[in-house]
């Protein structure tokens, strides 16, 4: 179960859609924000020594266009087009949410810029949902 589909007494986001149901982009920057909340030293730390901004793009869809940015001062992800990206994701949204839940789909995707930076991100999503961080 990810953060934000715990019960609390509190008020919850939204959690994303079952397993068998593609993550919306709306979902993907939720959750990403929400583990960027849960671990502002880790991201600040991140963005120190590898400051990036992430460009996911859907050529479809502009709709789902959104980015995701880390730099000394954390991270944060939100709808839309960076100016600037330093790397950009581009694929359908299928894809997409397949490599947000840890699988690639070969031919599918395009990543231009440095693809170094796109794993560190991914390896940093994966490492903030794991307990402790």
């Amino acid at each position: 179960m990810k953060p934000w589909q715990s019960k609390t007494s509190a008020p919850v986001e939204k959690a994303p859609a079952a397993a068998d149901q593609p993550i919306s982009v709306d979902e993907q920057v939720r959750g990403i924000s929400f583990l960027m909340r849960q671990s502002p030293s880790f991201w600040r730390e991140l963005g120190s020594r590898t400051p990036m901004v992430a460009q996911f793009r859907v050529p479809q869809d502009e709709r789902s266009n959104w980015f995701v940015q880390v730099d000394g001062d954390g991270g944060r992800a939100q709808l839309g087009v960076h100016p600037s990206p330093t790397v950009t994701w581009e694929s359908d949204l299928e894809a997409m949410d397949a490599a947000f839940r840890g699988t690639i789909l070969p031919g599918r995707v395009r990543v231009q810029g440095d693809f170094e930076e796109m794993r560190a991100l991914f390896k940093a999503i994966a490492q903030t949902q794991i307990p402790g961080h």
